[in-house]
């Protein structure tokens, strides 16, 4: 049978603290096959977001299950009271649907993509604006930052990787290892409001990923769609 409600114990709960508490990391990544939204705890206990947010450490929660919603919601995320971010992923059998997620001096950032995809990029610094947990980040580190940082892979050698910020020139970002390409900036320049950077990524098989992500370095906020 296909079940919408999934349900934890006591035992359970115990079980997840210690290992938590246990960890003593700086950060935890909580995965589950359940939303929270249709998890049950027992009876006078915290329910699932609470006690999610009961730790200092949990950044995200990762969850499946519900996916896209029949393809009707391809995003579905939220930035729960509790303090930490709700990514659902939608289901590799039908969508082949997989995430690369990073955390860059603390700040979370991710990137869904499809599988066959290459080559494929995540830009950390400055991060996704959507994604911004003021909860849990110190956002101010993207205005005292040096340089804007991507992750970058392929199943050939990365040839070009360049940004360009809102009607700028493209500027070519150097490779520090394998996967790693910065390039300098001064945030300065970008201090109010919304703003877009653009990647461009070529392999010397002659394939292209072009990205564009918003950012902003003042705590503006966008929201996350309704559904």
């Amino acid at each position: 049978p296909y079940n919408f409600i999934g349900m934890v114990d006591n035992f359970e709960l115990e079980r997840v603290q210690k290992m938590v508490l246990d960890s003593k990391a700086n950060f935890t990544i909580w995965f589950g096959h359940y939303p929270t939204s249709t998890i049950l705890t027992p009876p006078h206990t915290d329910n699932i977001r609470k006690f999610i947010g009961r730790f200092d450490s949990s950044l995200t929660y990762f969850a499946g299950h519900l996916h896209t919603m029949g393809r009707l919601v391809n995003r579905m995320y939220a930035l729960h009271p509790e303090g930490f971010l709700e990514l659902e992923l939608g289901d590799f059998l039908r969508t082949r649907r997989f995430r690369i997620a990073a955390i860059d001096h603390g700040m979370l950032s991710i990137n869904d993509l499809s599988l066959y995809t290459f080559p494929f990029a995540i830009i950390t610094n400055p991060k996704d604006m959507l994604f911004n947990n003021p909860f849990k980040e110190d956002i101010e580190l993207q205005k005292r930052s040096t340089h804007i940082r991507i992750l970058a892979f392929s199943t050939a050698e990365i040839i070009v990787c360049k940004v360009a910020i809102d009607n700028e020139e493209w500027v070519e970002c150097s490779k520090k290892s394998e996967n790693f390409f910065a390039v300098p900036w001064d945030p300065n320049h970008y201090g109010k409001g919304k703003h877009e950077i653009k990647l461009f990524i070529e392999d010397a098989d002659g394939r292209v990923y072009e990205h564009l992500q918003y950012f902003a370095l003042d705590g503006t906020t966008i929201s996350f769609d309704f559904l």
